[in-house]
């Protein structure tokens, strides 16, 4: 309609911190990487069953925590998603075992 304004529903605070699930694949990491280095803090999640190698050098970076935790286990991370401005889901389940 002609003159009407719509009103955001969406936080438009700035983003300062922001949850990664699936931080130590191969996406997650390229990204948790992106965001560091814009300066944000980062919470990565991931339940490690493929290894630490997308993450090792990160986890002494004073903006990275990593939360080893599986997703479907809220009570592992929750606390992490209140403490976050952003979440960038990329968990998966990768493979058939």
């Amino acid at each position: 309609m002609a003159g009407t304004q719509h009103q955001s529903d969406y936080n438009t605070a700035p983003v300062r911190s922001v949850m990664v699930t699936g931080a130590a694949g191969y996406i997650g990491s390229v990204v948790v990487r992106e965001f560091l280095d814009a300066g944000l803090g980062v919470i990565g999640l991931d339940s490690l069953e493929f290894g630490t190698h997308g993450v090792d050098e990160l986890e002494q970076h004073e903006n990275f925590q990593l939360i080893r935790a599986d997703i479907r286990a809220p009570e592992n991370w929750l606390a992490a998603v209140n403490a976050s401005d952003a979440i960038l889901h990329l968990a998966a389940v990768v493979g058939d075992h």
